[in-house]
């Protein structure tokens, strides 16, 4: 349905306008060189990405004026002679500089005395449309007055008429009277057909506006053939369109595709139309291994509801972005701080991507209402509002400058990017990805565009998902996530997908029933049979659970004739045991030792993963990678968040390199790696204690509220409990609801002693006197501890 003799150029205010397209281009630098280039390929309808819904009134006019005068200015210079037909594509839901800048390009056509405006905001697809001039927006099987709708209630483009005459002489403050405001009513459409649209076109008056209702797109194609109709009688009627994303698909005159699928959009590379323009020979590049990112800017409800079932239901990472931490360090005035803020950021993103790991990117969602200070919305219009301050503005556009510069300094090309929100997206391809132009490929999900990223682009050849702040439903986001090859939770076949429900476990068990009691669990690292014995008969006396540990070195020493003797005791023993192994760090002895048996059960009830000398991401990832194993044979697991000083059979943490269990990523570690226990570091240290230790319980109440709000069954553990005085002891139980706590150095020290006065006294003495003194020695230690804890029967 497009005149061969014209070419469609739509000026779109944000980057999701090509929401009904495929196989043109979109540019996002539109100089007299970059319309040059575009305009040699001769393409029939093409974009340019004003991004104006973005900018001041004024701002959104002079780039308006600006594009336009550049398409004229590379015409002239390319000997283009094709007549331009200009579409102002804005959004559905009314958001938007109208009339604003349907005037500016009635303005740069030279128009403005003889041109009228067709108004045709429907966006079929998405469930906005017009009858009897009135405006809906579907929600559910409900269609509700746009007016009625939170849209309405913008705090930039807000409005209250649902009746589209009655908006335009709103938003026009009158300047454009009732008299002036005409609708094309459904009735005329479909009775009347394309010979009624063109009568009606034909009559109506330069400087007057034709509203449309639209319900389908048969509405729309009986329109447009009305319209060419129209300019095929006179050819000197001009019109300016103020449209959503259908009416453009239609007036193209193009085919419709089918959405993309998951096969069409795998996470191997794949050579793009724009590269194959641009081929040198090369063969392409080799399958893109890292994971997908998601940035999410927006902070719409919608796209709250999407985030979350996203985050609950997809195997991700999700990285937040901590807007009120930002926003302290923006309003200090310290460049520098929030450069190395910004780079921590990219660093933790890289690290993940490089990892395989898909990374949702997203700014701290809040429960008050967008644009309030203490809210977190980059993705809102950037004009001042009445309640909205400069300094407000400011900081929301350092908000997204913050946000797409970490795009921008990533080194590793995800293998898709998926941005939602209409200025979010705009941001990271303009200045994240530093895109001048992209191929649109057609849609992921109904209204959800996907470009390809230009050969001469920061990341080449990559699926860059546009996604719109209002757009789907609540499932919508997590199924494009699908479709670009992000396994679901309950995926089995993924050896990073989340973890599967743990089968009844000793550790588990024990713990969570002290727990409940509010005391603690004495777990002993043990090295040899008086260890195991000591500790075995110190809890039966007091009749209280015990856990006995393996090191990693003892497991390499005694292997598994040594389990075998710690699970013996376990058989035996007339009070629950569980075999921990402990601090385990190799990749391939973790795999061993969960494969261990002895009879007829698991050789360890448990394992500590022990990441705490990674990253923060490497240490998530790796741990739900583990997590999933051990799971998967019914052993439970704890994970150490964090990295204590102090030194245990031979492992070595300076104090000034060690660091505390920080709360704010607590949530999203369980989250990620689904641990049964969760060690933290609040001043406790392994060994001896260099000075007096003060436990920092603060930062223990924080923990744990962040756990009773985020995976209650999460238990807690503090390693170092050798030389902490009782009265932590106790306070981390009844404070910290701490139910595990790790023995190690006083118990070996009990032994040594022994050892050594008895050699001091006796050089004759023999092993078993020697045997059964560290017994003697270390069942005191461990009777003292198991009632310290308060894991004895009885004891309140």
């Amino acid at each position: 349905m497009t005149d061969d003799q014209k070419r469609l150029v739509v000026l779109d205010d944000d980057p999701t306008g090509c929401q009904t397209m495929h196989s043109i281009n979109v540019l996002l630098q539109y100089s007299v060189e970059d319309l040059c280039k575009q305009l040699s390929r001769d393409d029939k309808t093409f974009y340019i990405l004003t991004n104006s819904r973005s900018m001041k009134e004024e701002d959104a006019v002079k780039v308006t004026l600006t594009a336009v005068s550049n398409l004229y200015k590379a015409a002239v210079k390319m000997g283009y002679e094709k007549e331009f037909e200009f579409i102002s594509r804005g959004d559905s839901t009314l958001r938007g500089h109208f009339p604003a800048e349907t005037e500016a390009l009635m303005e740069a056509t030279g128009t403005r005395d003889h041109a009228a405006t067709v108004l045709i905001p429907s966006f079929v697809e998405g469930g906005r449309i017009t009858l009897n001039g009135v405006h809906y927006v579907a929600e559910g099987d409900s269609l509700i007055p746009v007016g009625n709708t939170a849209y309405s209630a913008d705090p930039h483009f807000g409005y209250s008429s649902s009746d589209l005459r009655e908006w335009v002489v709103e938003k026009s403050k009158g300047r454009i009277d009732s008299s002036r405001v005409h609708l094309l009513p459904l009735e005329e459409i479909r009775i009347g057909g394309a010979y009624r649209v063109q009568e009606v076109l034909y009559k109506l008056k330069p400087g007057h506006v034709l509203v449309v209702d639209v319900v389908d797109q048969d509405d729309l194609a009986v329109f447009v053939t009305g319209l060419l109709q129209a300019e095929q009688v006179d050819s000197n009627k001009k019109y300016i369109f103020r449209t959503a994303a259908s009416y453009v698909a239609t007036r193209s005159g193009l085919t419709p595709k089918p959405l993309l699928t998951g096969d069409q959009l795998v996470t191997e590379y794949t050579r793009s139309e724009s590269e194959e323009e641009n081929s040198n020979g090369d063969g392409g590049k080799p399958p893109n291994t890292a994971g997908g990112l998601v940035v999410v800017g927006s902070y719409v409800p919608k796209t709250n509801s999407q985030l979350q079932v996203l985050m609950n239901d997809m195997n991700v990472f999700p990285v937040e972005f901590e807007v009120k931490e930002f926003r302290t360090i923006y309003t200090s005035g310290n460049e520098a701080a929030v450069d190395e803020l910004v780079d921590a950021y990219a660093a933790r993103v890289e690290t993940l991507l490089r990892s395989g790991v898909t990374v949702v990117f997203y700014t701290s969602r809040s429960a008050q209402k967008p644009l309030r200070t203490e809210d977190t919305n980059p993705d809102q219009q950037r004009s001042c509002s009445p309640g909205q301050s400069a300094e407000d503005i400011s900081f929301y556009k350092a908000v997204s400058t913050a946000l797409t510069s970490v795009v921008n300094r990533l080194n590793t090309q995800p293998a898709f990017l998926v941005a939602k929100g209409g200025i979010t997206s705009h941001d990271v391809a303009a200045l994240g990805l530093g895109l001048s132009w992209a191929r649109v490929l057609g849609q992921i999900e109904t209204g959800v565009p996907v470009w390809m990223t230009p050969p001469e682009s920061k990341f080449p050849g990559m699926k860059y998902v546009v996604f719109p702040g209002n757009v789907g439903d609540d499932g919508a986001l997590a199924r494009v996530v699908s479709q670009l090859g992000v396994v679901e939770k309950t995926h089995e076949s993924s050896p990073s997908c989340p973890i599967t429900p743990l089968r009844p476990n000793t550790t588990v068990r024990l713990l969570s029933e002290v727990r409940d009691q509010k005391k603690a669990v004495a777990a002993f690292n043990v090295y040899n049979l008086e260890g195991a014995k000591a500790v075995i008969d110190a809890a039966e006396e007091l009749s209280a659970p015990v856990i006995l540990q393996v090191h990693p070195a003892s497991l390499k020493f005694g292997g598994l004739p040594f389990l075998r003797l710690l699970a013996g005791f376990r058989e035996l023993a007339s009070v629950p045991v569980a075999i921990h192994f402990d601090h385990a760090t190799d990749e391939s002895q973790i795999i061993s030792a969960l494969d261990m048996r002895a009879g007829n059960r698991n050789a360890f009830d448990s394992v500590l993963i022990d990441g705490s000398r990674l990253t923060y991401e490497e240490n998530a990832v790796w741990t739900a990678k583990m997590t999933e194993l051990a799971h998967s044979r019914g052993i439970a697991v704890e994970a150490e968040l964090g990295q204590l000083a102090g030194e245990e059979d031979g492992l070595s943490v300076p104090e000034v390199q060690a660091r505390m269990t920080d709360p704010a990523l607590v949530a999203g570690f369980l989250s990620h790696t689904k641990v049964d226990m969760l060690a933290v570091t609040i001043g406790n240290v392994h060994g001896r204690y260099s000075r007096p230790p003060a436990l920092d319980f603060p930062r223990l109440s924080r923990i744990r509220a962040v756990i009773e709000c985020n995976a209650p069954d999460t238990l807690l553990v503090l390693h170092g409990a050798s030389g902490l005085p009782p009265g932590q002891v106790i306070r981390s139980i009844q404070q910290g609801r701490v139910c595990k706590f790790n023995v190690n150095t006083d118990l070996r020290v009990a032994a040594m002693d022994y050892v050594r006065d008895s050699v001091m006294q006796d050089d004759d003495i023999d092993v078993l006197p020697l045997m059964r003194g560290t017994y003697e020695c270390m069942m005191q230690v461990a009777k003292m501890k198991i009632q310290l804890f308060r894991s004895v029967s009885g004891t309140t």
